[in-house]
């Protein structure tokens, strides 16, 4: 599927050059900000940027955490995201960390121990806080 980029917020490309993007629904197939740009007044290819990372791609695991009462610090029970591969995990917001009320989004990077033949990859979950019930 080619989807057209917006160029000066217009979906309309502009004379001389417009980019093309190629991706699948929820995907960029070559990864952010590579692409192939076309002189339009004539077919040739001005320049091609493919470079898609040919490293694997490690899986996270992380179960979305029960919610939990303000005063409650960030643990294991919340903060526990494994890889498919080994490496480091590094959340955000660390564990310790105590939360008002409200919903958050937690955020887990992982590098993974064999950088050339794995990526860094980042996956989140939603974390609500409650205060606690009034006696």
């Amino acid at each position: 599927m080619y989807e057209w980029p917006h160029v000066n917020d217009h979906l309309v490309p502009e004379l001389r050059q417009f980019v093309l993007g190629l991706s699948a629904p929820g995907k960029n197939l070559y990864g952010a900000g590579n692409t192939a740009k076309f002189n339009a007044l004539s077919p040739r290819c001005i320049g091609v940027s493919c470079d898609a990372d040919p490293r694997g791609v490690p899986v996270i695991t992380w179960a979305q955490p029960a919610s939990i009462v303000t005063g409650t610090p960030l643990g294991p029970d919340q903060l526990n995201a494994t890889a498919s591969v080994p490496g480091c995990l590094t959340y955000t917001p660390a564990a310790g960390t105590v939360l008002d009320a409200g919903g958050y989004s937690l955020v887990v990077e992982f590098v993974p121990d064999d950088l050339v033949n794995y990526q860094p990859i980042s996956w989140g979950v939603s974390l609500e806080v409650t205060r606690p019930p009034f006696p």
